[in-house]
């Protein structure tokens, strides 16, 4: 198909994946052949690429370019089908809630509140697809990371789950192990140039740290697993609490999923200079 999708992570003003980075992918896959109108870069909100630089003032209809790579905004609707969806009996919490998502979507037909509806663009129209997240506390769900930002922050109508720890977890568990979403998600990238390990997911630079390293693996569970571990070791140096391990991953590491392992056992790295 000659199509691939770069998802980057642009939820949290001021924590958003790094520019420089979707750069570097981009060279990458140029010097692979790709050509820039083969490429695309996405997220979930119009307004929060906006604000992470990806997407310009003047861009028409949520589409822009960055880097000479189009840019989409899967919040503009049409990225959406009720064919392609997660059911789940957690409707939204409130008015206000349901309101918010009214405002955040534009679609052509009414959603339901049971449901979240997949992106289509990573489930049917690639090759395979890059996703890029970044690390955080998340006073719901625990920590996010290459899990939750291949769901949560990929799918509509998933603001509920951030106010349900049981169904939240359970739904990044599900929705990342739909085949046609992860047949073609060939590995993460997680920067941790900054990650946040308190206060999360609004961002705070008191409470980030950074690193100069790049994690990549075709595993998420396992990324999840050493971001998890690094945040705790900064509350531990800050002496805030710990966290638990996030439910999420408790999920995802289950074989049945198919998405990967937390087991240091059966990983092996290989450290580039």
């Amino acid at each position: 198909k000659r199509h691939v999708d770069i998802k980057v992570e642009t939820n949290t003003r001021g924590l958003s994946t790094p520019p420089a980075l979707v750069k570097a992918v981009i060279a990458a896959l140029e010097a692979r052949g790709y050509k820039p109108a083969e490429l695309f870069i996405m997220d979930q909100s119009e307004d929060h690429l906006h604000d992470a630089g990806f997407l310009p003032l003047n861009a028409h209809e949520g589409e822009g370019v960055f880097d000479g790579v189009q840019v989409i905004a899967l919040n503009r609707g049409r990225y959406y089908s009720p064919k392609w969806s997660y059911d789940s009996n957690l409707t939204a919490p409130d008015a206000a809630v349901q309101a918010l998502n009214r405002r955040q979507y534009e679609w052509s037909f009414v959603p339901n509140p049971r449901q979240s509806l997949l992106p289509v663009p990573l489930l049917l129209d690639v090759d395979f697809w890059i996703n890029l997240p970044v690390g955080m506390d998340d006073d719901a769900l625990g920590a996010s990371g290459a899990l939750v930002d291949a769901t949560l922050y990929a799918a509509s109508n998933t603001a509920r789950f951030f106010n349900n720890a049981q169904s939240g977890a359970k739904a990044v568990a599900d929705i990342a192990a739909v085949p046609e979403l992860s047949r073609g998600w060939v590995f993460s990238i997680l920067s941790l140039e900054h990650y946040q390990f308190i206060g999360g997911p609004q961002f705070n630079s008191l409470y980030t740290r950074s690193e100069p390293i790049l994690l990549m693996s075709p595993n998420p569970v396992i990324l999840d697993q050493i971001l998890f571990e690094r945040i705790n070791n900064a509350r531990q140096l800050h002496n805030f609490p710990l966290l638990d391990r996030p439910l999420f991953l408790d999920y995802a590491d289950l074989p049945t999923m198919h998405l990967g392992t937390s087991d240091p056992k059966r990983m092996y790295w290989v450290k580039l200079p």
